[in-house]
């Protein structure tokens, strides 16, 4: 069965920069040593288990870490201290700017994401014609991919990540580009892998979207969990007391 555990994670991150004052041309040994760092907390000590069936959200104002925590359970960045457990195959949908060759179309574009995720060329092209009906975009499919908006990359990532036989699909900023038929039909498609035994994480500010998707939503802040309960309650807790405070 689908999992994720993390236990007393945290993620630090460093920052360099020069001070100023010392010019090159006149004392260059000075200013090559001129470098200093800064170091910042983005995560604190996370404790979190998620089960088999369950569609979590992270909610948390800019900053408060929801992106990092979703990279260190995809894997794509290390925690500085702390361990994290998977159980099943990640599908991670984290950057949503994805640039692709600008002359490539949809099937192209599917294939090669396929392949990125992990799968064969046999096993992307068996759920083609299911993912291209799912996607809404049949009647484009043979458009280059520089002529998308941003609206018709999102439906191709997305359409491809959730074709990619995910056990566990980790979202960040769910939705984003979403109009409003393809965001119903984008989180009937989250319900259905949750139904199947698997894990789906996501964040967004979109605080309805959430409430409307999710079975259990946790609240970061400054990089620490401060809620972890029902949509309803975490969500309500959160605007009164956490939204758009720094």
């Amino acid at each position: 069965m689908s999992s994720i555990t993390l236990k007393s994670v945290s993620k630090n991150f460093v920052a360099h920069f020069r001070n100023k004052g010392v010019s090159f041309f006149k004392s260059p040994h000075r200013w090559l040593r001129q470098w200093d760092f800064d170091s910042f907390s983005a995560l604190s000590d996370i404790d979190l288990n998620i089960s088999s069936g369950e569609i979590v959200g992270i909610v948390g104002d800019n900053g408060s870490g929801k992106t990092s925590l979703l990279k260190i359970i995809a894997g794509i960045i290390d925690p500085s201290l702390g361990q994290v457990n998977t159980n099943g195959r990640v599908v991670a949908l984290i950057n949503k700017g994805v640039i692709f060759p600008r002359l490539i179309d949809f099937k192209q574009g599917f294939l090669s994401l396929g392949l990125i995720h992990g799968l064969l060329t046999s096993e992307v092209m068996s759920s083609y014609d299911e993912a291209l009906k799912f996607s809404g975009m049949g009647n484009v499919e043979k458009l280059k991919s520089s002529q998308y908006s941003s609206g018709m990359a999102y439906r191709l990532v997305f359409t491809s990540a959730v074709y990619s036989k995910p056990e566990i699909l980790l979202i960040d900023e769910a939705f984003t580009f979403s109009d409003g038929a393809f965001k119903n039909k984008a989180i009937e498609k989250v319900k259905d892998i949750a139904r199947v035994g698997g894990v789906v994480v996501m964040n967004s500010h979109d605080l309805p979207l959430v409430r409307k998707c999710c079975s259990r939503v946790i609240l970061l802040h400054r990089g620490k969990i401060v809620k972890d309960g029902p949509p309803a309650e975490t969500l309500d807790y959160y605007t009164k007391n956490f939204r758009n405070l720094n």
